[in-house]
């Protein structure tokens, strides 16, 4: 990692910020399942962060729906916070090929979808390629 790179913890600080604020607030919270997850919470461990940051698919629809995003003061913003913590591990061991979903990044992917309350696996993604 570059010096001057935030370190994982200030990342997690900052989105445990982010998440508190958007807890309280709750405007977003029929936009994707951050939101109801998010809820269930009454603080953010480390843990709670990562698997947030799991659940945002970084469609940016909250943050342009929010009162706090940039240029308020709160300079809210869940996406690109919870994003930051998903990447910032991979490329601090020198895994510069994944952390997010990128084109030319590695991923491995499954699309699941809810058919009467059971989760089904609709698609397999390895290394990038499509497996089932």
């Amino acid at each position: 990692m570059s010096a001057g790179s935030p370190r994982l913890e200030e990342l997690i600080g900052e989105a445990q910020r982010v998440l508190a604020i958007c807890n309280a607030c709750r405007y977003c919270e029929g936009y994707c399942a951050t939101f109801p997850a998010l809820e269930r919470r009454l603080e953010f461990t480390e843990s709670d962060v990562h698997y947030l940051a799991n659940l945002c698919h970084n469609c940016g629809a909250c943050l342009y729906a929010c009162q706090y995003a940039p240029p308020h003061e709160f300079a809210v913003s869940l996406p690109q916070a919870l994003a930051m913590v998903t990447a910032t591990p991979a490329r601090t061991v020198g895994l510069n090929d994944r952390g997010c979903i990128a084109e030319g990044l590695r991923a491995d992917l499954v699309r699941v979808e809810r058919h009467e309350g059971v989760p089904i696996v609709r698609a397999v993604w390895r290394e990038g390629r499509r497996v089932a």
